[in-house]
């Protein structure tokens, strides 16, 4: 019997476990997905805007908030060509390792995209 105690509280744990990694898999994929969509957002809103980097932050920043992101920085780059960097982060759900800590401070996921223009 217990045994079989074990064997269901291990795989209790195990399916915990598998839940939270695939929740943390699922918050980096959104990460890249955003943050290539912001940082081509942000090119073609300078672009449109006739070079307002203030316009361009307030749009990703709006972005971001709407679709549940922090932006972590978005910053400008002129040289032999013209480039917007935006970077973000994501929190998955977690149901044990968000508990932890030595672990939760450890969980946002980020991502970093680059859009020349």
């Amino acid at each position: 019997m217990r045994v079989i105690l074990f064997v269901v509280v291990l795989l209790a744990l195990v399916g915990v476990l598998v839940a939270d990694g695939a929740s943390m898999y699922g918050a980096h994929r959104n990460a890249i997905d955003f943050s290539n969509r912001a940082a081509e957002q942000a090119a073609q809103t300078y672009a449109d805007t006739g070079g307002s980097e203030d316009a361009v932050h307030r749009v990703i920043q709006d972005m971001a908030v709407n679709e549940g992101f922090e932006l972590v920085d978005l910053s400008y780059h002129r040289g032999t060509t013209r480039w917007y960097e935006v970077t973000v982060q994501a929190a998955g759900t977690t149901y044990l390792l968000g508990h932890l800590p030595f672990v939760k401070d450890h969980l946002a996921q980020q991502s970093t995209a680059v859009a020349h223009f």
